[in-house]
């Protein structure tokens, strides 16, 4: 299939765009790419399936094939213009719970090849992601020497800057605990979500969608609600590691299905 995938590829080294991009290339698909921040019109040429990651208003307007879909990873309400440039495109998939009834549940994904267990040793706590007020509220309750990385910490807390790809993996390897805290709550799984749990054993605030994939028992073992629950799972865990090899193995198993290439395939179907 001859496949326009549209992302801020060239421009945000750290856009999913470049899993997607190697997902379906190994399905054997042929692309093309457009970043539509830098480039202001499409590539000219014949194409199946435009594939826009989020895209920005108007972006319809230039397309044209036989399907044309998106993944809108973020909360709605904020835009009035994206949620009426959502409804122009044939499908769209997205990560929300509750799933909007126009729109199709696809939660996030890892790359096997990047995000995996290195067999390092592991010694830290760690935190990863922008900073918000209420990721603060839980990072300051948990532990004073954990370990974040991330944007727009600085004013507040010493943190390393934001890291990817192959430096998120090995700061996640070192990791005793990683700490995964969404951006805010009730909106669906992050990204974060699985990249996070096939290097470490990681614990997640309890959004929707965790239970889906990981089932009740697991849910109820490696989720918290509140910052002071977080605190207490975290310190549990430390106290007692000889219990997370085997978690760990059960949250490995519950994402099996859901690599780049296990959600590649789900959108050209």
């Amino acid at each position: 299939m001859n496949i326009l995938l549209c992302s801020p590829f060239f421009s945000q080294h750290f856009d999913a765009g470049h899993f997607w991009a190697k997902a379906l290339g190994e399905l054997g698909h042929r692309l093309t790419l457009w970043d539509y921040r830098l480039e202001a019109e499409p590539p000219q040429f014949d194409y199946d399936l435009a594939f826009v990651l989020k895209g920005r208003p108007n972006i319809c307007k230039q397309l044209r094939g036989a399907r044309q879909v998106c993944y809108w990873p973020d909360a709605l309400g904020r835009d009035p213009d994206s949620e009426l440039e959502l409804s122009k495109y044939d499908r769209v998939f997205t990560p929300l719970r509750p799933t909007p009834e126009n729109m199709t549940w696809l939660p996030g994904a890892y790359d096997p090849f990047i995000h995996r267990n290195y067999g390092l040793a592991r010694r830290n706590t760690i935190f990863i992601g922008t900073f918000t007020l209420h990721k603060k509220a839980y990072v300051d309750a948990i532990d004073k020497n954990m370990l974040i990385y991330g944007n727009d910490w600085d004013a507040y807390r010493a943190a390393g800057q934001a890291i990817y790809l192959q430096r998120f993996t090995h700061a996640l390897n070192t990791a005793e605990i990683a700490v995964n805290i969404h951006r805010e709550p009730g909106i669906g799984l992050n990204r974060r979500f699985f990249e996070f749990i096939p290097c470490a054993f990681t614990l997640v605030d309890r959004v929707p969608g965790v239970e889906e994939i990981l089932g009740k028992e697991l849910t109820d073992a490696v989720t918290f609600s509140t910052p002071a629950e977080a605190r207490e799972k975290v310190h549990f865990y430390l106290a007692n590691y000889g219990l997370t090899p085997e978690l760990h193995a059960r949250q490995v198993s519950a994402i099996q299905n859901y690599t780049y290439q296990d959600l590649a395939r789900q959108v050209v179907e």
